[in-house]
């Protein structure tokens, strides 16, 4: 029963998904067709028509990139039945950050070791992308809200720590403001459900579940400019697929 249910949400998901790519498609075939017409009207109006024009190109644009990353993220098909490599999972939460947090996104500077293709996750696939999406949202809230001027002089930079042949760690160094202990637990504890912040609240529920599975599953660490996060990651062993 419970088989025939998980496959019949499988099923609703891919064409609520399938349904939304072709809207948004379609959106944004009609916006670029509305950044070549406005291309085209300004050969035609004077300095003042020009400026107007420019903040109309400027939105049509912004909000034609907007469209192509949500696109892209409903492409993201991790899952907790399969093995994936964790530069697959990596790519599928970045993805979504840039749905949730796009003009952020834009201005932070996200980076890795070139390791991730080399692991690959054992069955917790979308269990560590929506962690992954929680841990660096965190951080982009509090980016956003202490930086007034948007200037974010922020950055990412995830790399592979070979624990053993049953776990790998993924390290997350951040720069650009450096956080104490006492913020982490604070944000993760005060994150509820609410409007926006469904997919953030999915996530940092799962670290607080890893946390109580396994101890040494975090930690945290203030660096001079950053921060340091370590999280123990369950590998697929070999022979399985």
């Amino acid at each position: 029963m419970e088989k025939d249910l998980d496959k019949n949400n499988q099923r609703n998901f891919r064409a609520l998904a399938d349904t939304s790519s072709v809207v948004a498609h379609d959106l944004s075939a009609q916006l670029h067709v509305l950044q070549f017409c406005l291309d085209e009207l300004s050969d035609h109006v004077d300095k003042g028509g020009l400026e107007y024009l420019k903040r109309m190109n400027d939105s049509t644009r912004f909000i034609s990139q907007l469209v192509d990353s949500y696109r892209r993220g409903l492409k993201v098909n991790i899952n907790d039945e399969h093995s994936f490599k964790i530069e697959e999972v990596y790519e599928g939460a970045l993805e979504l950050l840039k749905n949730h947090y796009f003009t952020i996104v834009e201005r932070v500077a996200f980076s890795t070791n070139g390791q991730l293709a080399k692991y690959r996750i054992k069955n917790n696939g979308r269990r560590l992308l929506h962690v992954l999406f929680g841990l660096y949202s965190l951080f982009l809230d509090e980016v956003r809200a202490t930086d007034p001027d948007e200037h974010y002089g922020f950055s990412f930079h995830l790399s592979c720590l070979h624990e053993n042949s049953r776990f790998v760690r993924l390290k997350i160094e951040t720069k650009g403001n450096s956080f104490s202990q006492s913020w982490l637990t604070e944000r993760i504890d005060r994150v509820v459900p609410e409007k926006g912040k469904i997919r953030q609240f999915q996530g940092v529920t799962l670290i607080k579940e890893c946390i109580v599975e396994k101890e040494d599953f975090l930690s945290f660490e203030p660096l001079a400019d950053g921060n340091s996060i370590e999280i123990l990651v369950p590998l697929e062993s070999k022979g399985e697929k």
